[in-house]
């Protein structure tokens, strides 16, 4: 399997799991996320609201998993290895800004970030935009 590929799939297998994490908390919250219809204001505040909880969700999810088991689910089906650029391991602060950073992207840019990703993918061996500000590089 291909580069691109794995990164994919480990991308929509971490996202099945925030996603079904998500939803059982969301379970829990009952009405607060609930778009009232009437006030603008207070829908666009809603809004942001879900996407700061959807952005806190996701890394938390990652960085336990990255600390408790090493990656992510999806990062361990696919053999992918989050390392630094001497090709250790990089710490738990550092993963979690990576982390941090491509979530925020991706939610604060409306998902404009995700074509721009895959452009990064699908040249040889460039990193994106998180990679690059968290010093990381992907090794499969």
């Amino acid at each position: 399997m291909s580069y691109y590929w794995r990164r994919i799939g480990s991308y929509i297998i971490d996202l099945s799991v925030i996603s079904m994490i998500s939803q059982i908390i969301f379970g829990f919250l009952g009405t607060s996320f609930k778009l009232t219809g009437t006030n603008i204001y207070i829908d666009i505040l809603i809004i942001y609201g879900f996407l700061i909880f959807a952005v806190l969700v996701a890394v938390t999810y990652n960085v336990a998993c990255y600390h408790y088991f090493k990656y992510p689910l999806g990062k361990l089906l696919m053999g992918i290895k989050v390392l630094n650029h001497r090709q250790r391991r990089v710490s738990t602060r550092v993963y979690a800004k990576r982390e941090f950073n491509k979530y925020f992207y991706m939610y604060a840019t409306l998902c404009l970030y995700l074509p721009y990703q895959f452009i990064r993918y699908v040249l040889p061996h460039k990193q994106t935009y998180h990679e690059r500000q968290s010093n990381t590089h992907i090794f499969i």
